[in-house]
């Protein structure tokens, strides 16, 4: 970021993406007493912020020169613009309403998943700003080794075992009830299939977005790349990852 001092620095993110962004915003904003930087961040609501006191410090020690625009998808807000998820529309509406100006940004830096990234990119140039302005790092997950993931149950029955299964889901405050068949589907996929509209990003096992509660039955997971041992300990697994091997299984999304 040093040969981009007093300029300005757009900055998006979703979830987990928020970590090389951070840095960004330090360095580029501590290089310069001229530097401006926007950051747009997207997350499921307030309380699944990552690292949300240390931006909101940031923000504080550069209340003038840094522009913070929090997007949430499952929490409204009083702002419309500032609801839903960061993708192309989103990105857009930012620009239509002069909070996004893609002819004074210096370099845009993309830190999610690949549908945001290409959303975000696309909105970006057809904003008109340059390609050659807009550098982004993909959720992307590294190999898989022994042990490098962490199932919250270990596979000890087989899912084709499971035949069919009933998941009931509590998510909005809203009880929702379907089945699914695990040797085929994940939970994220299976409701997505039946037409419920749950949390997501990157369905990698990534970004953490779809973060749920098992209240209820087993399940294992076929990668996690975000939760920690004390979340699976609390039984929070990721629904994009998750399939059941019980016949059957209650979520919660509204657990945080």
């Amino acid at each position: 970021p040093d040969r981009y001092a007093d300029n300005h620095i757009l900055l998006l993110a979703a979830g987990s993406g928020i970590t090389p962004m951070l840095s960004i915003a330090r360095a580029a904003l501590s290089a310069s007493d001229t530097t401006r930087v926007t950051l747009v961040y997207g997350n499921r609501n307030t309380a699944s912020i990552m690292f949300r006191d240390l931006v909101e410090d940031l923000k504080d020690r550069y209340l003038d020169r840094l522009r913070l625009l929090h997007i949430l998808s499952r929490e409204a807000r009083d702002t419309e613009l500032l609801n839903g998820r960061v993708d192309k529309a989103k990105i857009t509406s930012l620009i239509t309403a002069g909070l996004i100006t893609p002819q004074d940004v210096t370099a845009a830096f993309l830190c999610g998943p690949d549908s945001m990234i290409t959303d975000c990119r696309d909105a970006l140039v057809a904003g008109g700003m340059g390609e050659d302005r807009i550098a982004f790092e993909r959720f992307t997950p590294a190999p898989r080794a022994a042990g490098s993931t962490r199932p919250v149950k270990p596979a000890a029955k087989a899912r084709s075992k499971a035949g069919v299964v009933d998941v009931d889901i509590r998510v909005d405050g809203v009880n929702r009830h379907y089945q699914m068949d695990p040797a085929r589907d994940t939970v994220l996929a299976a409701a997505r299939t039946a037409g419920l509209e749950l949390p997501f990003s990157c369905e990698a096992g990534m970004c953490c977005t779809c973060r749920c509660k098992l209240i209820e039955g087993d399940v294992e997971m076929d990668a996690n790349f975000s939760l920690e041992q004390w979340e699976i300990d609390g039984g929070y697994i990721l629904s994009c990852q998750a399939r059941p091997i019980s016949k059957q299984i209650s979520i919660d999304f509204d657990a945080v």
